[in-house]
Formats: structure tokens, sequence, C-alpha cells
């Protein structure tokens, strides 16, 4: 998607306008550089330095990544997901829109409805139990799950998103049923 808080905040009003949604929603844009985080339209866009390029860069050294690799990872997505903890207004539903994550909702094995993926936490869980044999030597093609870096730092970052702000579920918008904010 885009970087800055400002394209963040742009997208985060298309997309309210492309859904029709009325009430305010929590928007993460997991962008190649960092992560940004939009909770309503009047709040500050929130920058987490960590996105989906930079954290693979960082911490993915093997393809897939080792158990060692991928726990480095968690604990610095954890920490930048905990530092705004109090700053995202978790009670708004949590959106997704990005061309990429079209893959990671395919691998969670839910059907998509006319504007995209309702994911629970628990699917997100499940894809990165599966993501965890592949590590562990199983074949990617097995699990039908992308043998990709960036998929599985994009995978983390939403994952550690969720699981620390008590997100139960994420929409992710199918970007080819609508248009692009």
């Amino acid at each position: 998607m885009t970087n800055g808080t400002e394209s963040a905040r742009r997208a985060y009003r298309q997309l309210c306008d492309t859904l029709g949604l009325t009430l305010p929603i929590t928007f993460l844009d997991i962008a190649a550089e960092q992560t940004v985080v939009v909770s309503s339209p009047d709040a500050a866009a929130l920058r987490l330095a960590l996105g989906y390029e930079k954290t693979a860069a960082a911490y993915f050294h093997h393809l897939p990544p080792t158990p060692d690799d991928m726990e480095r990872a968690i604990m610095t997505v954890e920490d930048e997901v905990t530092r705004i903890r109090h700053q995202v207004d978790t009670q708004h539903p949590l959106y997704l829109y990005d061309p990429a994550l079209a893959s990671l909702a395919e691998a969670t094995g839910v059907s998509a409805n006319a504007h995209g993926w309702y994911i629970e936490q628990d699917d997100i869980e499940r894809l990165f139990k599966r993501f965890e044999q592949v590590m562990l030597g199983r074949p990617a093609s097995w699990e039908a799950i992308p043998l990709d870096n960036a998929f599985t730092a994009r995978l983390l970052i939403l994952r550690e998103f969720m699981h620390h702000l008590g997100y139960l579920s994420v929409f992710i918008v199918n970007t080819t049923a609508n248009e692009s904010p």
C-alpha cells in the first residue's frame, strides 16, 4: 500500500466511502518500511517502525525463516505493537486494504464475500501454526502457504497486532471487487 500517515488517513476515508461505512474503524496499513494505524477519522495516525520488507530483511535470513529468526522477529514486533496499545481504540472493527493480503486471506481458507474476507483471530492463529510446521520442514505446498518472507512478515505483523491489542477479527478488503483507495 502507500507510505506515510497522510496516505493512510486518506486511504481510511476512501475505504469508508467505498464500503459505505459510517462508524469508525481501525485501519491497518502494513507497508514495506512501516506500519500505520488509523483508529478513527479524528485520531492521529500512529506509525510503527516495522513493515513487511523491513521486518523480513532484518530477521528472516532463511527461506522459510528458522524458529530462532521468527522468535527474534516476534519479540520486536510485539514490543512495537504493545507500545501503541493505549492509543488505539480497539472497539472499532479492524480493516486492511492491500492487494498483497489477498494471498494471506486465501491461505486462511475463509471464503470471501462480495467485499472481501472476514477473518477471525483463530483463523489467523491456525494459519500461523501451519506456517510453524513449514518452518520445521514441512513443504509450504502441503500447507498451501506462499514461501515468501514478505508474506511471512505481513502474517506476523497482523497476528501480533490482533493478539496484543485484542482484535477478535479482521476484515481484509478484496481490492479486485472495490476501487483502490
